[in-house]
């Protein structure tokens, strides 16, 4: 009897770690970009350029409809296209507008449960003629600042460094980017939950 405790006590510390865990991303992007994914002693990079780099499945030229035939097999549906056939226009486009809500949701909900522990941004703005220079990095500014302020009010953001200058020696622009974002498991698993319960009672 003693033995079974422990045993269920170890594995009840286990299941606690596994879901307190944070799991990382870091996404950094300039010349160089890569993604990498910790958790725990997991670890995962994706390099964005170079020979590693995340491919783009490429989509083929749509094909004409063929007929059906004895061998061929009918077009599988969207899910859209037959929505609307099964509940009609105006239904069909409720209940799809209400599932593209509720993922909106959903998502946003994961990302108010993130915390950036650290945001780097680096724009040098450069054009042919100083003064489009001048001119890019006032827009930049403009559109930069002003988003770094709403994102301060969504996200605790520990640690930032950002740095808008003109470069009138240069002609082309440069960009660097680096975020690294926690959140733990079950926030993510709660946010899963949620997101199945609600389309459940919501009948999609």
């Amino acid at each position: 009897m003693d033995i079974f405790l422990i045993v269920l006590a170890v594995i009840v510390l286990l299941v606690g770690i596994l879901l307190v865990s944070n799991v990382g991303l870091k996404i950094y992007l300039s010349r160089d970009g890569f993604v990498v994914v910790k958790y725990l002693f997991l670890r995962f990079k994706f390099d964005v350029y170079g020979e590693n780099k995340l491919k783009h499945i490429k989509k083929s030229k749509p094909k004409k409809a063929k007929k059906k035939t004895k061998k061929g097999k009918e077009k599988k549906e969207g899910y859209f296209k037959k929505t609307i056939e099964e509940k009609g226009l105006v239904e069909g486009t409720v209940q799809f507008l209400s599932i593209i809500k509720l993922i909106i949701s959903k998502i946003a909900d994961v990302a108010s449960k993130c915390k950036i522990s650290n945001l780097i941004l680096n724009i040098k703005t450069a054009a042919d003629e100083p003064s489009e220079t001048a001119i890019y990095y006032g827009a930049v500014s403009a559109v930069v600042y002003p988003a770094l302020g709403v994102l301060n009010g969504i996200f605790p953001i520990k640690k930032q460094n950002v740095s808008i200058t003109a470069d009138y020696n240069a002609q082309n622009p440069e960009i660097e980017f680096m975020v690294t974002l926690k959140i733990r498991v079950y926030s993510l698993i709660r946010v899963l939950f949620s997101f199945i319960k609600d389309y459940i009672q919501g009948g999609y």
